[in-house]
């Protein structure tokens, strides 16, 4: 057994909770305005507040658990890294859920077989080269509840009742809230 006494570059969050979304609101609560998250946009950095990443993590597990998402059932981010795969992220676990990250460079079989293989329910993928992938194994996935579109650009003409912008998923979960 090893005690993180023993491990002198382990040490002990100072964050109240014992989950992972009991702590992420604590940090929230305790660093409010401070910098949580930092993205590029356009050449300059933008910076998300942990009041900011708080509330957007918020809509999105509120959405998913308007949507039946239960403790417990899994939900797997196709993107790469960018604040919107935090804010999914967070907001699964904060749901109670398990969060699956699955490679953007992924073959359309690959993501069939993670997302099999850890009954994904709600699906958020980051854009149409993502949604192309889910769409083209969705048949085989017969969990899955929802496709949610982080970056709808390119698919303004889609009607689908399966699929839904991350906004207009958010939106769901302010208004369930």
């Amino acid at each position: 057994m090893i005690f993180t006494s023993a491990l002198p570059y382990v040490r002990k969050s100072d964050l109240a909770g014992e989950t992972l979304g009991e702590k992420f609101w604590s940090a929230v609560q305790a660093r409010s305005s401070k910098v949580a998250l930092r993205q590029k946009e356009f050449g300059v950095w933008e910076e998300v507040s942990w009041t900011e990443y708080g509330r957007q993590a918020r809509m999105i597990a509120m959405a998913l658990v308007a949507e039946g998402f239960k403790p417990g059932d899994t939900a797997s981010i196709l993107a790469n890294t960018r604040r919107e795969w935090c804010y999914c992220d967070f907001g699964v676990l904060c749901a109670g859920g398990v969060s699956s990250g699955i490679y953007p460079t992924d073959a359309a079989s690959q993501v069939q077989y993670l997302c099999a293989d850890s009954n994904t329910s709600f699906l958020f993928v980051e854009d149409d080269e993502q949604l192309d992938k889910a769409l083209q194994v969705r048949a085989a996935l017969p969990l899955l509840k929802k496709i949610i579109v982080i970056n709808m650009e390119g698919l303004t003409k889609l009607s689908d009742p399966q699929i839904v912008s991350l906004g207009e998923f958010q939106r769901q979960g302010q208004a369930y809230d």
